[in-house]
């Protein structure tokens, strides 16, 4: 399949737009300006699938009835943290080293890769918080870089970067994690952007495949 230009910075900004729900505390600012740019109806349709269809719907449901309330606010907050963030151990943990390690635990030997490869490649991360780089949230930044760069610069060139990114340190795990988070959401907020984000790696794993076999 022919990628354009136009996919893939439509691919970029998904990846910014689950960095921000990966990464951070939902606010009542980020709900709000998803409602307001009716974000389930403006996804773009990648797979066509029943999940995605289900995903959107959950997630339109979702915002219809965001009131901007305390209440709804803090249920959203304390969703987001058995999930992703504790306090205690999350039931989804958006770290790589923990599906990756036999003991489980941060920064373990392939977080350490990770950065080799970003080091490798002249990649770097600048964050104003003590994170490990294979955080999904981190991850993301990574990649709507390297599409930016396909999409505006040298295609052959960061192409080959993106799929090795995603087929030796994000696809070995990212599933695990979006399957727990699907599994253990509370809210159709969590719920419906876990599967987007499920279906969304797997498109982004296909095309960047077709990519590295057209550039070769």
């Amino acid at each position: 399949m022919a990628i354009s230009t136009d996919t893939l910075l439509c691919l970029q900004s998904i990846a910014n737009v689950l960095h921000k729900v990966l990464l951070d505390l939902p606010t009542a600012e980020l709900v709000e300006h998803f409602t307001l740019s009716d974000i389930a109806t403006q996804w773009p349709r990648l797979t066509h699938s029943q999940r995605e269809s289900l995903a959107l719907n959950k997630l339109s449901d979702y915002l219809k009835h965001w009131d901007g309330s305390r209440e709804q606010l803090i249920a959203l907050q304390l969703d987001y943290g058995q999930l992703f963030n504790g306090p205690g151990t999350p039931v989804a943990p958006p770290w790589g080293s923990v599906y990756q390690s036999a003991s489980g635990l941060l920064n373990g030997s392939s977080t350490l890769d990770l950065l080799t490869f970003y080091q490798q490649h002249g990649l770097q991360i600048h964050f104003d918080r003590n994170e490990p780089v294979d955080h999904l949230g981190l991850i993301c930044v990574v990649i709507a870089y390297l599409l930016d760069k396909m999409a505006t610069d040298n295609r052959e060139q960061y192409s080959p970067i993106l799929q090795r990114l995603l087929t030796d340190h994000v696809q070995p795990w990212v599933q695990r994690c979006l399957s727990l988070a699907e599994e253990h959401a509370q809210t159709g907020y969590y719920l419906g952007l876990s599967l987007l984000a499920s279906e969304y790696f797997r498109y982004l794993q296909a095309v960047s495949n077709e990519l590295d076999e057209s550039d070769a």
